[in-house]
């Protein structure tokens, strides 16, 4: 399944909805609908390596390995398992 952040490019209203911690919510949900609770893989190109980042290190139970293309990862580990906890508590679990 593939979900394309269709409509950032042209937006020009609150970007609250873009941040990561709701772009994995999305995720989430997309998982959930297709009736899944787990997948072998979260895959991101470009902006969405960025998501799929976030999906790996705030859900690793259900996104269970990471294919990142064409953009870096650019926040260490450390300080990424630290907001992972952060994250939980601000309802993203």
């Amino acid at each position: 399944m593939a979900a394309p952040p269709d409509g950032i490019a042209n937006y020009d209203g609150d970007l609250a909805s873009f941040r990561l911690t709701n772009l994995v919510r999305d995720a989430l949900g997309l998982v959930s609908a297709f009736g899944y609770r787990s997948v072998d893989a979260v895959i991101g190109h470009d902006f969405g390596s960025s998501v799929a980042a976030w999906c790996a290190l705030i859900r690793p139970d259900v996104f269970r390995s990471v294919v990142l293309m064409s953009a870096p990862f650019a926040r260490s580990a450390v300080a990424a398992v630290q907001h992972r906890g952060r994250a939980g508590q601000a309802g993203c679990r």
